[in-house]
């Protein structure tokens, strides 16, 4: 398929408006084509429609039809970072500086995001991060290390969202058992992401106990509550934020039936996790267990220990990724391998670091497989060559060099 019949295609399926003249484009462009033909070639301010003047880059694809480039929307626009990396060639800057003087920041409006204002952005810092966990003014574009072997670094941005604003929907269902420990049912499923570890975790802090004493149950649809599914980096800040809220009115409820035992007013009591104490009037320091509250909710009680809470979200603030690789090259074979991947990511405030780093990790694992040596190709006669993982090769931590993930965090207003 052509690049011009692809465009009319995305054109049909996915119109939004140029953000200059307002009429109506494809999906792959920024801004219609006769705006583009009047606009500079590199690095200019221009005013858009209801937003303040920003810094835009732009390149022309084979001068044949305008493509517009950007990078203002956090990553570079339609034609990804093989344009964002020849045009950094073609103004003689470093990746890195052009991307600093151009990327999403806190506070910004993001055109390509459904107009979202952007509520939490540590991109920047993403940036210096990676270009000093790799050195980068110390090896780029490249250094040989012998007169057959050159290595050569490359740096990326990426985001995503968490979940998709105002569809998704997280759901939990958190219950006090018998000798006061808890159990949640979720409905989103644990593929390996974690997700039952750090929902528990989230319920833990608010109900100030230990995740030994809370019981997970991943999705089974007859009887967990609904959930949008695990996709789209969307669990921890969608159900985590429904475990939140469940947590809350569980431990309100809690206190509730405590202050009823104690025989004083909720607004009296306490709850530390284990007991609610009674912190003023007649009966000033005493207190009952979690396990007798419990046990008390089986007999003559009206107050439920059991609370089924969904929350959804309007915005989708969006993760962020800056990735740095060296890779060695032998000059004669044309043979290469990723000596070093250090990336930097803001995904907001992580959870469970550990669980962050690793999924991390995979991810970038997935991607230089996808790029060193996942492959599929067919012969004259349509037969796939690579029909099993002998061909078709998976790169293992054998075949990896040092791959490093750190964090920098990123925080919402409440």
């Amino acid at each position: 398929m052509n690049e011009k019949f692809k465009r009319k295609i995305l054109h049909l399926l996915f119109p939004t408006k140029c953000p200059v003249c307002g009429c109506f484009i494809g999906s792959m462009d920024r801004f219609c084509i006769n705006c583009a033909e009047n606009l500079h070639r590199y690095n200019g301010n221009f005013n858009i429609k209801g937003a303040e003047s920003f810094t835009a880059s732009f390149i022309y694809d084979d001068g044949i039809i305008p493509a517009v480039m950007l990078m203002k929307d956090g990553i570079c626009g339609n034609a990804g970072y093989a344009l964002g990396n020849e045009l950094a060639d073609r103004l003689h800057m470093d990746p890195f500086e052009i991307r600093f003087k151009n990327i999403v920041k806190e506070g910004d409006v993001m055109p390509a995001y459904y107009g979202q204002v952007n509520t939490s952005c540590a991109l920047d810092r993403c940036l210096a991060k990676v270009k000093e966990m790799i050195k980068w003014d110390e090896k780029y574009p490249m250094r040989k290390i012998s007169d057959t072997k050159a290595r050569f670094v490359g740096m990326g941005m990426a985001m995503q969202g968490s979940g998709i604003s105002g569809v998704d929907v997280g759901s939990a269902t958190l219950k006090l058992n018998d000798e006061g420990v808890y159990t949640m049912n979720i409905g989103a499923a644990d593929m390996g992401t974690g997700c039952d570890t750090i929902l528990a975790q989230i319920a833990a802090e608010v109900l100030e106990c230990s995740t030994d004493d809370i019981s997970v149950f991943g999705a089974d649809t007859d009887i967990s509550p609904y959930d949008s599914g695990s996709y789209a980096s969307s669990t921890t800040y969608v159900t985590g934020k429904a475990v939140e809220k469940c947590a809350l009115e569980l431990r309100d409820r809690i206190e509730k039936l405590g202050a009823k035992m104690l025989g004083c007013e909720k607004c009296d009591v306490t709850f530390d996790g284990k007991k609610v104490i009674c912190e003023s009037g007649e009966n000033k320091d005493k207190c009952v267990t979690l396990a007798d509250i419990s046990t008390a909710s089986m007999c003559g009680n009206d107050i439920a220990l059991s609370v089924t809470n969904t929350h959804t979200s309007p915005i989708s603030p969006p993760p962020f990724m800056v990735g740095a690789a060296e890779v060695e090259v032998d000059l004669l074979t044309g043979e290469s391998r990723v000596v070093e991947y250090d990336a930097c990511v803001d995904c907001g405030t992580p959870v469970n670091p550990n669980l962050a780093r690793v999924q991390a990790e995979g991810g970038i694992l997935q991607g230089i497989g996808m790029t060193m040596s996942e492959n599929i190709t067919y012969s004259d006669k349509g037969k796939l060559y690579e029909n099993s993982f002998l061909q078709y090769k998976i790169p293992s931590r054998m075949d990896i060099g040092h791959i490093n993930v750190e964090f920098e965090s990123s925080y919402e207003n409440a």
